[in-house]
């Protein structure tokens, strides 16, 4: 990961090579690091994971990624 990288409008969880973020529809979208942030303030690249839940998309984390976001 890089040092300290920017978090984007909408930020969840930075991984090593991700940032997960919100969307403005509230979907949950992966987006690589090396992708700058874009005027809107959310980072280009961004790619779909996953529809909005009702659990801030915890349970999708933890069961696909592996990532306990009450950790974060």
């Amino acid at each position: 990961m890089a040092d300290n990288p920017k978090q984007s409008k909408g930020h969840l969880v930075f991984t090593d090579d991700f940032e997960f973020l919100h969307g403005p529809d509230g979907a949950l979208y992966r987006a690589p690091l090396s992708c700058p942030i874009g005027l809107n303030g959310y980072r280009q690249g961004a790619r779909f994971e996953c529809m909005p839940r009702s659990d801030g998309h915890k349970a999708h984390m933890k069961t696909v990624w592996n990532i306990n976001l009450e950790e974060n």
